[in-house]
């Protein structure tokens, strides 16, 4: 489990979501928006400690339209007309009505061309919204400290499920002003902080820290790719607590859902953290005489989880990924 290699402590995010309100976004299109807070726990004793920092929400459209065409990865609106390269140059996303989320490669008057093909294709006619990403500058600066070394500066901790590895990054003080960088000294500002998720932040300073961060709930359920392996989810920001079934995480069909067994061992697991750091996990159990969703000592899971809480998903191999679409508020 390298994406907690060399850390001491780990602990959960207090996560607050405001009370909804409608607003109007760039778009001309109601979307509802919310803020979550996230209490950054300090070193303690001098040992660093980990905080799950979910991001529950995207950011707010900028563009929603309708597909007049469709080419493998090329999608044209021919109502927009955006000046060249308007999405290309930081990180933005066609989000689609079947929950999908692309990254833009490339704009033009009126395509956008993505980095990958979506699956399944979109048809003629679909909606879809583009939308910024969030980048590691504008969601941690000012939260946590900066250093002159990876080392010496707290942390945010970039997990790629697909590839099962982790990127660090801290606020270089090295050079005329604090800059990203990853643990290879690349410049990494822009690197895209994943929406409907949770990203780590080590913190090797002292003393406790809020982040406070924002953006909308989407009308579209999200879909994300759970990996073999280790997967950090958010839960969906609904403004009253969830259960484990709310999540709808077990299908009941493990190519689809997680998958059951009699025990947590051979079963997936999830870990759920509580505002005070504790985590518990828990597994679908198939036993006899013991259904549904227990904890390791086989007492029925009845945790109740904050809206937009952290959540660690194992996906136990040789199973495939599979989709999840995030339920909506």
């Amino acid at each position: 489990m390298n994406y907690l290699r060399n850390v001491i402590c780990l602990v959960g995010a207090a996560v607050i979501v405001v009370a909804p309100r409608d607003a109007v976004a760039a778009s001309s299109t109601s979307e509802v928006f919310v803020a979550a807070a996230s209490l950054l726990r300090g070193a303690t004793n001098g040992q660093p400690v980990v905080t799950p920092v979910p991001v529950p929400y995207v950011l707010p459209s900028v563009h929603e339209g309708r597909l007049t065409a469709v080419n493998s990865n090329r999608l044209v609106d021919f109502s927009a007309i955006w000046m060249s390269n308007a999405f290309g140059a930081s990180p933005f996303c066609v989000e689609l009505d079947s929950g999908q989320s692309v990254r833009i490669l490339t704009s033009d008057l009126n395509t956008l061309v993505l980095e990958e093909i979506p699956s399944p294709l979109p048809v003629v006619g679909a909606r879809f919204r583009v939308r910024p990403l969030l980048t590691l500058d504008e969601m941690f600066t000012g939260a946590i400290a900066a250093g002159d070394s990876v080392d010496n500066a707290d942390n945010v901790l970039l997990f790629d499920s697909a590839a099962q590895q982790t990127q660090t990054a801290f606020l270089s003080t090295n050079g005329p002003s604090p800059v990203w960088r990853d643990q290879g000294g690349n410049d990494c500002s822009i690197e895209v902080v994943p929406a409907q998720s949770a990203t780590l932040v080590r913190r090797r300073s002292s003393g406790d820290n809020v982040l406070v961060s924002h953006g909308v709930l989407s009308r579209t359920p999200g879909r994300l790719t759970l990996y073999t392996g280790l997967n950090w989810i958010a839960a969906p920001a609904t403004g009253d607590p969830l259960t484990l079934p709310d999540l709808r995480l077990f299908t009941g069909n493990a190519s689809t859902g997680m998958a059951g067994g009699t025990n947590a061992t051979i079963a997936d697991t999830l870990m759920v953290f509580d505002v005070e750091g504790n985590s518990t996990t828990c597994f679908y159990s198939s036993a006899p005489g013991a259904p549904g969703w227990r904890d390791l000592l086989m007492v029925p899971a009845t945790n109740t989880l904050s809206a937009g809480s952290a959540i660690l998903v194992e996906r136990k191999a040789p199973r495939l990924s599979f989709p999840w679409r995030v339920p909506t508020p």
